[in-house]
């Protein structure tokens, strides 16, 4: 087993990292994906039930890349032998004046031609009544937008990557990455070679990059992901409530919302902050500060008639942050055939395809449809490097 060499390595079977390994198994049956813990773990960032799915996006690159993103997941869909992965709801997008995320949405959404309704606060009263938002409150709906079964998306990208001839080891932790035309992964027992490494570690990235003497400006953050007891009446599936985000300020800070109908658990409807606190994934079960959970619970009691007051159910998810929020895909300066995915700043599963292709395309030597400039790691002025 030594003596393999594969075409593509993918450190990280996280869901990035999955759907670079289906990627790439596309094109070359010699692909390992590699992973520390057992598969369908919840240390890192995709483990779970739900995440938002939308083409709204306030960012032109993304925006652009939504499309294809809606279009490979009905492939993987279809690939698993039809097992419902993606649920179509509607996503809300609320906000109050000057409505500068609202305004750049319409923009990207008429642009690429999909449909979306515009609210003011009278119109969004009378669609969704269960909702009590300050009357300078406006809205875009996109019918489009929806939920993916995070934990299905997952499982159902890695068999199907399996059972296209990929190869996934679990349990395999690595502990440094030895660069050359055929790169080393040693792991803590075992090692591997390939022609080229996919690097999709999650909160873990700087640990890994620590040989090279290359560090990311990438923050960790623990998020609680909480559920309230909700009217099922009011924000079920089948009373058509849909996913939601909320752009507000409370306090001189700015604050991304969002929540999803009651699917995951009876009675419960899913609302969490898009930030937390700062911690490694190795201390996560360490308690700190829980400031978000207030800031939702003020904003449900405030905003949503029928919620209770306090979450029943608390889970913990990781984010790994950019400072601009956007992502790293990108390869290392003087090592081509080492290619970094990383920073996916929350945002990251619903694009996780796309990504994935482009990360395959990379380490593969393969041209991408998509501009990238703007998720190369040269954007950083303080990137830390001895390369």
């Amino acid at each position: 087993m030594a003596d393999i060499v594969y075409d593509v390595c993918v450190i990280g079977a996280g869901i990035v990292g999955s759907c670079a390994a289906y990627s790439a198994i596309q094109h070359t049956k010699s692909v390992v994906l590699c992973e520390q813990f057992p598969l369908g773990h919840s240390r890192g960032s995709s483990h779970g039930h739900s995440r938002i799915i939308r083409n709204s996006y306030v960012v032109d690159h993304y925006a652009k890349m939504m499309p294809e993103a809606f279009s490979l997941w009905n492939q993987i869909e279809m690939a698993s032998g039809g097992e419902k992965i993606v649920m179509t709801t509607g996503l809300l997008t609320l906000e109050d004046a000057p409505y500068t995320n609202i305004m750049k949405m319409k923009k990207y959404l008429g642009a690429l031609d999909i449909a979306y309704e515009y609210l003011d606060n009278v119109a969004l009263k009378k669609k969704f009544p269960m909702l009590q938002h300050p009357d300078t409150h406006q809205a875009i709906f996109e019918p489009t937008g929806g939920l993916l079964k995070a934990d299905k998306c997952i499982s159902t990208v890695q068999r199907t990557f399996k059972k296209s001839g990929g190869v996934i080891k679990e349990c395999f932790k690595v502990v440094e990455i030895r660069p050359g035309d055929i790169v080393t992964v040693i792991g803590d027992n075992s090692q591997i070679r390939a022609k080229s490494v996919i690097l999709t570690a999650g909160p873990w990235t700087n640990d890994l990059l620590k040989s090279f003497g290359l560090v990311l400006p990438l923050q960790t953050m623990k998020i609680n992901v909480c559920y309230w007891e909700a009217d099922i009446a009011s924000y079920s599936l089948n009373a058509g409530f849909p996913c939601f985000i909320e752009y507000t300020a409370k306090e001189g800070k700015n604050w991304h919302l969002y929540g999803l109908p009651n699917h995951e658990y009876p009675n419960l409807l899913k609302v969490c902050a898009h930030y937390g606190e700062v911690a490694h994934p190795d201390h996560r079960d360490e308690e700190k500060s829980a400031e978000e959970i207030k800031v939702v619970a003020d904003y449900l009691k405030t905003c949503f008639k029928g919620v209770a007051e306090r979450p029943s159910i608390i889970e913990k998810c990781y984010y790994t942050w950019t400072p601009d929020e956007d992502f790293v895909l990108d390869y290392l300066p003087s090592h081509k055939n080492i290619v970094i995915g990383a920073g996916f700043s929350g945002h990251g599963f619903k694009l996780a395809p796309v990504s994935g292709k482009i990360l395959a395309q990379l380490a593969l030597g393969l041209q991408t449809k998509y501009d990238i400039t703007p998720l190369r790691m040269s954007r950083f002025n303080t990137l830390k490097s001895n390369l």
